[in-house]
């Protein structure tokens, strides 16, 4: 507040909004030329170089600029004590996959070190405005919304190009431009055989089935406990990815409101008649789905021992490393596995894995989770680590960050709220003279 208004006039959140309904969005640039110039990324930084503009002419505080100079310090410190080590040691990355294109004796600032870095601060910049926004506007109900309609429209184009291609045969999405390293498309279009019909894996502008799993799932389980129905497309629709990454995350889900319900309830009595009613429509493509969803699970597809053969090499080289490297790793960004877990203990070591981990859960060591929207938060938050961890690569998904707000936002609003009795109580000690 600044003589008695809001500094929302100041920060103006058009482009975090815009932010907040595209965040899912993957597969498309805003130019093909910049491979990572992400719709939601762009909007972050613009609506960031647009309050530091304005903190420069009208010398407003800048709500956020005291926090990022904080986490840039800390990170930067980190990772210079790293470089160091790199720089005495001479590391020599082995056979893992590299981010940036440098030679494997490359150990010391390594390009996706900055590239890489440049990502996380946008992701940090995203939570700590929607943190900032919920906080001055004492609700999460507007980043609700938005977040809802952004849900919607990305559901509506998977269920789009999964009809699509039902009707035409072809792959239908127009949208997606995004590029990879070797100039192949980021959205990847496959299909699985079920019941002697080629069906799409739905991925919808995630870029892939997997992340777009990822995406849906933490959502369903959110909204599952608030009892808005949209959970029942969205837990589909993970189905329909055909994804491990989906199916480890619906499973977690199924333990973990079990824990909660002390009793299976109605959502796995539900999922049990979503399957007989699968049976009698077709038992072939029940029997199909199910068969490659255990396929997948005991690694016998391709991909299934990719993963493997890459977590291997990733966990014997952290095994081999020097104890400062284990505990600090080699350098943020500079590898990346196909799970969370081996890629954040050779890129940031022990101590980066169990701070992301720490900051993930933190709230909910230290606030109540009896309603059920806390509850659905700890679930989803949960499910979400643990698909990090085991498949996910993706650190930088935007909905991550979204969700730690919305949990950040609860703790600090009870913690607020458990501060306030004792002000009052000293106030009125004192004759209401402060």
């Amino acid at each position: 507040m600044r003589n008695g208004k809001s500094s929302d006039k100041y920060s103006g959140p058009f482009f975090l909004a815009l932010a907040v309904i595209t965040m899912l969005v993957q597969s498309v640039v805003v130019s093909t030329a910049i491979k990572g110039l992400l719709i939601p990324y762009l909007l972050i930084l613009s609506q960031f170089g647009t309050d530091v503009f304005s903190g420069i002419v009208r010398r407003p505080r800048l709500p956020i600029f005291v926090p990022v100079v904080l986490f840039i310090s800390v990170f930067a410190t980190y990772e210079a004590a790293v470089q160091v080590a790199n720089l005495v040691t001479h590391p020599y990355l082995t056979s893992m996959i590299l981010v940036s294109g440098e030679g494997r004796s490359v150990s010391f600032l390594r390009s996706s070190l900055l590239t890489q870095g440049l990502y996380l601060v946008t992701c940090v910049l995203f939570f700590l405005y929607l943190l900032r926004y919920m906080l001055q506007a004492g609700s999460n109900d507007h980043v609700m919304k938005l977040a809802r309609v952004g849900i919607v429209l990305f559901l509506a184009f998977g269920v789009y190009e999964f009809a699509g291609y039902l009707i035409t045969g072809a792959n239908v999405d127009f949208v997606s431009n995004r590029l990879t390293g070797n100039y192949g498309t980021y959205s990847t279009f496959q299909t699985v055989q079920l019941g002697g019909f080629a069906l799409p894996r739905m991925k919808s502008l995630a870029g892939e089935a997997s992340m777009f799993a990822f995406s849906m799932v933490p959502f369903a389980i959110i909204y599952y406990y608030l009892k808005q129905r949209i959970w029942i497309p969205l837990l589909a629709a993970a189905v329909l990815s055909t994804s491990t990454t989906g199916y480890i995350g619906i499973m977690c889900f199924l333990i973990l409101d079990m824990i909660i319900t002390r009793r299976p309830g109605k959502l796995m009595v539900g999922i049990l008649a979503g399957g007989l009613f699968l049976w009698f429509l077709g038992n072939a493509w029940f029997v199909d789905l199910l068969d490659f969803g255990m396929s997948k699970l005991r690694l016998e597809h391709m991909s299934g021992i990719d993963r493997m053969d890459h977590f291997s090499e990733s966990i014997n080289f952290f095994a081999g490393s020097d104890l400062f490297h284990q505990l600090f790793g080699y350098g943020f960004g500079y590898i990346r596995s196909t799970d969370g877990f081996s890629t954040l203990l050779v890129n940031v070591g022990v101590v980066g894995l169990l701070t992301f981990v720490g900051f993930l859960l933190f709230p909910f060591f230290r606030m109540s989770c009896g309603s059920p929207y806390r509850r659905g938060l700890l679930v989803a938050t949960i499910v979400e680590v643990v698909m990090i961890l085991i498949s996910v690569t993706e650190f930088f998904y935007l909905h991550v960050w979204f969700i730690a707000a919305l949990s950040w936002f609860e703790y600090l609003k009870e913690r607020s709220a458990a501060n306030q009795p004792s002000a009052n109580m000293a106030l009125a000690g004192s004759g209401g003279v402060a």
